[in-house]
């Protein structure tokens, strides 16, 4: 995850206002008494009386509000989508640390739209050239990053780009299940249908599904049941190895109609967008139809697009086990089933994933040691299960402890070394113990390796976080 805001690049925010880049204000060039009286414009909003006022009550200057209603000027979407586009072909650019969430918000920026602003306003007596420098920060382009993010949402495959994403990257997408099908498994007709067309996205033709098996490398397929919680949708994806690259195809629920194909690891002919849920916001204007901004925190102010309302199925709250699961299709996870097996049956947005590849070094002979944090957010208010993926490179493990802390301080431990001739730490899909059900998951986790025995170092190489939630 990116170390920058998520939103708004406040430090580069600060030395721009500072500098003055954008000019004064609609009264012209104002002396420095008057700056001083400057009230700031964060939050101001027109009254039921048409008059400019902050959050607190106060009256705003009429410039805070001028141009918070006016749609973004096409101007500023373009030059937002090309910075975009010149960022993701940066050839030093970490697809890990900075995603096209990020992209987007840096690039709304204040300081990279400085010269737009410029261009624009030196052609024609706009709204949004009468704003102050914090006002067109705070108030215009935020709209404008909306409008660029929700453009590129609109036709952005909700699978992501790589078949990995799934597992990760595809924000609005949740993994309900997974299971490797061999020749002996018990299959339905429908299955069978599915495999034969997912193994024909390599270069062989097989007629019979034993024949799908007998060309795939170990003669295994992996089946996942996914969920686009941005558009309440069921998929599932057959994904297999074929002379060792990946290939495979994802159908919609309960059909052989073809969603994407995965092949050499890519996703190509996608034709499953965005829906209007499951977007990042910070408030609920951030949001369209019904939908609210929900799952933020006292660490941040980002949240997901929900929409409550339609958590409607008949089998919510239902008893349910980690073997059997929710109804097919439901849009239901059986939360709470990581540990002993039983649950309930909960809506799947309440599931998240957050993942990181933090590369930080733990200090040897340190009670101290290193730390890394993931940055949970749209999720329901407490905990069901939590599940950890880790690495961590280290050539004497049992020297390591690491313990993971969730937003409300509760610490639990993850790996106390027993001793070990590998020269890692490496968890997947481990489901923790210790944490009370009853406590807050929006916010910091805190993930800490401390090694306190002298002679070896190590690092943190990778962390990921798969949080299921319920309300309060």
């Amino acid at each position: 995850m990116s170390s920058r805001s998520p939103w708004l690049g406040l430090a580069a925010l600060a030395a721009f206002v500072s500098l003055g880049a954008l000019g004064g204000g609609c009264d012209g060039a104002s002396t420095a008494s008057e700056e001083q009286e400057q009230v700031s414009c964060k939050g101001a909003k027109k009254d039921a009386g048409g008059r400019c006022r902050l959050p607190n009550g106060r009256f705003a200057k009429a410039t805070c509000c001028a141009a918070t209603a006016d749609a973004c000027h096409d101007g500023f979407v373009t030059a937002i989508d090309a910075c975009v586009d010149d960022s993701l072909q940066d050839p030093d650019r970490d697809p890990q640390g900075e995603m096209e969430w990020d992209l987007y918000a840096q690039c709304a920026d204040a300081e990279p739209m400085a010269p737009v602003r410029d261009e624009l306003c030196a052609a024609s007596a706009e709204t949004f050239c009468a704003l102050d420098p914090e006002a067109f920060a705070t108030t215009y382009l935020p709209g404008c990053r909306r409008e660029a993010t929700d453009a590129w949402l609109d036709g952005a495959c909700v699978f992501g780009s790589y078949y990995r994403d799934l597992f990760g990257a595809a924000e609005a997408i949740v993994v309900l299940s997974q299971k490797e099908l061999t020749v002996g498994a018990t299959l339905s007709a429908l299955e069978a249908e599915q495999i034969i067309s997912a193994v024909r996205a390599s270069s062989h033709e097989p007629t019979t599904v034993e024949e799908a098996f007998d060309a795939v490398d170990e003669n295994v397929v992996n089946q996942i049941e996914l969920w686009d919680a941005s558009a309440r949708r069921g998929f599932v994806a057959y994904e297999y190895g074929a002379g060792d690259n990946s290939y495979g195809r994802i159908f919609a629920h309960g059909t052989t109609t073809i969603a994407a194909t995965i092949n050499d690891g890519d996703l190509y002919d996608c034709t499953a967008r965005w829906g209007a849920e499951r977007r990042r916001c910070t408030a609920d204007a951030d949001c369209e139809g019904g939908a609210r901004c929900e799952g933020t925190s006292e660490a941040s102010p980002l949240g997901r697009c929900l929409n409550g309302a339609l958590d409607t199925h008949e089998a919510e709250g239902t008893e349910c086990t980690a073997s059997a699961g929710c109804p097919s299709g439901s849009g239901l996870v059986c939360a709470g089933a990581a540990l002993d097996g039983e649950g309930l049956c909960l809506p799947a947005w309440m599931r998240g994933r957050f993942t990181s590849e933090p590369r930080v070094e733990i200090p040897d002979g340190s009670a101290t040691g290193a730390e890394t944090t993931l940055l949970a957010y749209g999720l329901a208010t407490v905990d069901m299960d939590v599940k950890i993926d880790l690495y961590v490179s280290h050539p004497r493990p049992s020297d390591v402890r690491v313990t993971l802390t969730n937003p409300a301080g509760n610490e639990v431990v993850v790996f106390d070394g027993p001793a070990s001739g590998a020269n890692e730490i490496y968890l997947r899909d481990q489901a923790l113990s210790g944490f009370s059900g009853d406590e807050s998951v929006n916010g910091v986790w805190t993930l800490r390796a401390a090694d306190t025995v002298s002679g070896e170092s190590g690092s943190i190489e990778e962390l990921g976080l798969e949080i299921t939630s319920r309300w309060d």
